[in-house]
């Protein structure tokens, strides 16, 4: 009986450590900074700083700011080429350190490229909104980038897929979606972003699983391997509902707005990828078992795809896309979730970015 009390007071003695510690190095008395960004972030000319604790699979200080004119960083630079970035939270990246933001490495890598004869140097504006579909995109263009003086950008990088696969196609099927900047969260993620000992835990799998990668693999499906024992899957309903769906309006409409706004200016969309999905072509994924999230994103991607196509010859060939989801740019110590990379999985974007748009380039 005496042992019974004794192991009793030693559980409940490590119980109230363990809830001091959460208490005192987790989340739970204040929402997590990270998840605020989305808010902050569009008070132009602030900047929020905050540690992300292992929250996105590694322990780095983020210093998010938007200048005066609303983009990430500095941003329309005097006497430079611009690159305009639109797109939602995978664009912006709020959980990465401005310095290692895909955009401002793609930026690095450009102009590596340049020669030494050329005048000027890349500047790549990042305007990306957390949340943002297409739809958003084109309010950007139409309601305030369009207006920004000196914003001459000689491409536009519309940088799609999840949040149209979820918002356009996800309501289709009576799916139960929560506004993107909305406070209200589950239980599951509640408990991702307050707990001390799972944001450690995660920046521990983060940081080993770089390690044993080297981020070599940045580009393969690495975890357990290729799903060899699974199934290919073609596409099904996902392509059917798309028509059904206002994504084509909102595809449309968006490439018109860039077009009337910067007329001389490329557009580039660039297709998501995601690390649940073994992408084989713009048809059929490879998987354990049938992926709603990896049908809406096929069926978003093979959609675009044909559309640019069949338009590029109504915008005198200045209409591109660039199927990055092919190459599953992410491996899970490159990710903070399934949709979102940390500064590892932004680097390997860029620098597969930055071999791609070199064709597009005139030096």
């Amino acid at each position: 009986m005496k042992k019974i009390k004794l192991i009793g007071v030693n559980f409940a003695l490590l119980g109230f450590a363990v809830l001091f510690l959460e208490l005192v190095f987790g989340n739970w008395l204040q929402q997590n900074p990270a998840k605020r960004i989305p808010e902050i972030s569009r008070q132009a000319g602030r900047t929020h700083s905050f540690r992300t604790y292992g929250l996105t699979g590694e322990d780095v200080l983020v210093n998010f700011t938007r200048n005066e004119q609303g983009f990430r960083g500095q941003g329309n630079a005097a006497n430079s080429r611009q690159i305009l970035v639109v797109g939602g939270s995978t664009a912006i990246e709020y959980v990465v350190p401005e310095s290692l933001t895909w955009a401002e490495q793609l930026q690095q890598g450009l102009n590596k490229t340049l020669s030494q004869s050329s005048r000027y140097e890349f500047d790549v504006i990042n305007a990306g909104v957390a949340g943002q579909t297409l739809l958003g995109n084109q309010f950007s263009i139409d309601l305030w980038l369009k207006h920004i003086k000196n914003l001459n950008p000689e491409f536009v990088i519309v940088y799609y897929g999840h949040n149209d696969a979820i918002y356009s196609l996800g309501k289709d099927n009576n799916a139960i979606i929560s506004d993107p900047d909305s406070k209200s969260i589950g239980v599951r993620e509640w408990v991702l972003t307050s707990s001390a000992l799972v944001m450690l835990l995660r920046e521990i799998k983060g940081n080993l699983d770089s390690w044993a990668l080297n981020n070599n693999n940045l580009f393969d499906y690495v975890e357990g391997g290729l799903p060899v024992d699974g199934e290919i899957f073609t596409r099904g309903q996902s392509h059917a509902r798309i028509a059904n769906s206002s994504y084509s309006d909102k595809l449309n409409n968006l490439i018109w707005s860039i077009h009337r706004a910067w007329p001389i200016a490329k557009i580039i969309f660039v297709a998501q990828s995601n690390p649940n999905c073994y992408f084989l072509d713009h048809y059929s994924y490879h998987s354990y078992s049938k992926n709603r999230i990896c049908e809406d994103l096929l069926a978003v991607h093979s959609y675009t795809k044909s559309t640019i196509l069949s338009m590029n010859s109504d915008l005198s060939g200045k209409l591109f896309y660039e199927p990055l989801f092919m190459d599953n740019p992410y491996d899970r110590s490159g990710s903070s979730d399934a949709i979102h990379t940390n500064s590892r999985g932004s680097k390997g974007i860029a620098d597969k970015l930055t071999t791609r748009l070199r064709k597009y380039l005139v030096f």
